[in-house]
């Protein structure tokens, strides 16, 4: 079984950082086989410092930028033939050990969840007021337990949130249009027995914050 991971950078580096740092501290598997930086930035000083400070890192530097459907498909590219891929984007980080081998094993046992996230805190007004984005439509999820390990699973959305998925996902191609993540999902609902999953119960605390106001990268 191999896994590689793909981190998504648009030229935040202080969020980068605090991302990184919280993702080495909390992945409680074996080491990753692969680490991709996928940097979006199109600035060639930020790539000189991702690599004078990440050089532990494979970065692949886009001379310009791509956008959010752009960069996927970079990272698709150079981690689509492990196993498993953890995705990860520069503006979050972890609140507890990122249980890997836990979420491969449920994944392993139902081939109808596509990926594995991780739940964030709510982030938009809606959300906030609903109390977290799961009590908007707290009817969608369902609770399940698969051999001692509990996740919920829903058919709203596929999302670049954190998380875990199969390799062989990335041969279905990520959309190059606007919305390419709702777009995606529709396009993998189009199969009813497909499902999206979340690490941990509805009433469990969130797994990762979201930080970083506000975007600079593109088409995100």
């Amino acid at each position: 079984m191999s896994v590689g991971v793909c981190i998504i950078t648009d030229g935040r580096g202080e969020c980068f950082e605090r991302t990184v740092s919280s993702f080495l501290d909390m992945w409680a598997g074996d080491p990753a086989d692969q680490i991709v930086v996928i940097n979006d930035s199109a600035d060639p000083a930020y790539g000189r410092w991702l690599a004078n400070q990440f050089g532990f890192f494979e970065q692949i530097h886009h001379i310009e930028r791509k956008g959010f459907g752009g960069a996927i498909e970079s990272a698709w590219r150079e981690v689509g033939h492990h196993d498993w891929i953890f995705h990860l984007e520069d503006d979050f980080t972890f609140n507890e050990p990122i249980d890997i081998e836990g979420m491969i094993h449920v994944l392993g046992q139902r081939p109808d969840v596509v990926q594995m996230a991780l739940k964030r805190q709510p982030w938009n007004p809606e959300e906030k007021a609903a109390g977290g984005f799961m009590e908007q439509h707290p009817e969608a999820y369902t609770n399940e337990e698969t051999d001692g390990y509990r996740w919920c699973w829903q058919r709203l959305f596929f999302t670049t949130n954190p998380s875990v998925y199969r390799g062989g996902l990335t041969k279905v191609g990520w959309p190059q249009v606007k919305h390419s993540e709702g777009v995606f999902s529709h396009d993998l609902m189009r199969d009813p027995e497909v499902k999206f999953g979340f690490w941990g119960h509805t009433d469990e605390p969130p797994k990762v914050t979201h930080i970083g106001a506000e975007r600079v990268g593109t088409g995100y």
